[in-house]
């Protein structure tokens, strides 16, 4: 929480002494400029989805819900920030947090029925899968924008230093016997800073080294191909890679058959985990997170058309947006496939999106929150609609 305050301040600080200006650069014809070359922006940005059971069981362990028949996915992104944008060059302090987790239906049936104390299927074996990555990292990104009447681009290299990060993999099987134990064997395998299945602790950090950096590579393109048709592509991690220094390892097998009977008729016990408990140094990526729009406009109204595509996941949504008033639009996209609604306000200085599948936010699958808040550097006469604008 402090590393989020010390960048929060540190983008206020930015901005102190900045006017405010009067009027927004946009991305119309008239002014030849999607974005602004000059700005100071700060924002936060949230996207949770699970394809497993609601997003607030799945973080608080709580399995309340039958999990999907089909659960193999759950991720959230999370970031605070600013972005200080000078003659075209960009400079965007940031804390990021990103969880990915990837299972299969029998990996989710069995928590949920340990969880519960449900029985399970007596002559169902469930085969275990599981995949978690999490990372957590402060950092910046150096990026220049260049445009032209038709053309749009920004790349954006980012530098993060780990401030905590864990790479985990389970595999094997799990049964119930006639008795009503549970029986079964796994492969574990986590890399990690703090946080593990194993709770094995960093005692006075002597242990393991919990540092690491990061380089990320972000690029957002656009093509204006006629004064109503824009196109755009937005790509963040479209390379990443982070490593650890001499992060905590743990690698063996797990198994619950723990006892044996010596010669003498003794019965003895075996550790459920048998492996090493050492430390290494460790690579890892993070999934690209890729949003493919076309909007077009009629008129007043703007039709668009999105495809994201997140840790491997499609996103397809249709919607259109309208203009509430001067330098305002408000916009409507629905998720096709989940029916989950996206709402996004665009004002003079201030940009929020929230996107939410169920009003019961307990029960929620699909969750989105986002604000941006911006001054503008650049005073210009002659800016236009605002609807088909890039920034």
């Amino acid at each position: 929480m402090m590393l989020k305050l010390n960048i929060f301040k540190y983008s206020l600080l930015a901005s102190v002494g900045l006017p405010m200006c009067v009027a927004a650069v946009h991305a119309s014809e008239s002014s030849q400029q999607f974005s602004p070359p000059s700005q100071v922006s700060m924002y936060f940005k949230s996207e949770s989805y699970s394809h497993i059971l609601p997003i607030k069981q799945l973080v608080e362990d709580e399995w309340h819900t039958k999990p999907k028949d089909d659960a193999d996915l759950a991720f959230s992104q999370n970031e605070l920030g600013s972005e200080i944008l000078i003659n075209n060059w960009s400079i965007n302090p940031a804390y990021r947090v990103d969880y990915f987790v990837r299972t299969n239906p029998g990996t989710a049936a069995a928590f949920y029925a340990d969880r519960t104390d449900l029985p399970f299927e007596k002559t169902q074996t469930y085969n275990l899968s599981l995949a978690l990555r999490e990372n957590r990292a402060k950092g910046l990104r150096l990026g220049y924008q260049w445009q032209n009447e038709h053309f749009f681009s920004h790349i954006k290299l980012g530098y993060w230093a780990v401030v905590g990060a864990r790479d985990s993999r389970l595999s094997g099987t799990l049964t119930q016997n006639s008795a009503g134990e549970l029986q079964g064997t796994g492969q574990l395998t986590e890399h990690y800073t703090d946080n593990n299945f194993l709770k094995r602790p960093n005692v006075k950090g002597e242990r393991w080294n919990d540092s690491g950096t990061g380089y990320t590579v972000d690029i957002a393109l656009a093509w204006r191909v006629t004064s109503a048709l824009l196109l755009r592509l937005d790509a963040q991690d479209l390379y990443s890679r982070f490593s650890l220094d001499d992060a905590g390892l743990s690698d063996g097998l797990v198994d619950t058959d723990n006892q044996y009977t010596r010669a003498s008729g003794i019965t003895g016990f075996k550790p459920l985990y048998s492996g090493i408990e050492t430390s290494a140094s460790h690579d890892y990526q993070l999934p690209k997170r890729v949003k493919l729009e076309a909007a077009y406009q009629f008129d007043k109204v703007v039709m668009h058309t999105q495809l994201r595509y997140i840790a491997s996941q499609a996103f397809y949504l249709l919607g259109a947006s309208v203009s509430l008033a001067e330098e305002s639009r408000l916009t409507l996209l629905i998720d096709i496939e989940r029916a989950t609604p996206h709402l996004i306000l665009d004002t003079k200085w201030l940009d929020v999106t929230l996107a939410l599948d169920k009003l019961a936010t307990k029960s929620a699958y699909q969750f989105a929150l986002g604000a941006t808040f911006s001054y503008c550097l650049l005073y210009t006469s002659d800016a236009a609609d605002d609807s088909l604008r890039v920034d």
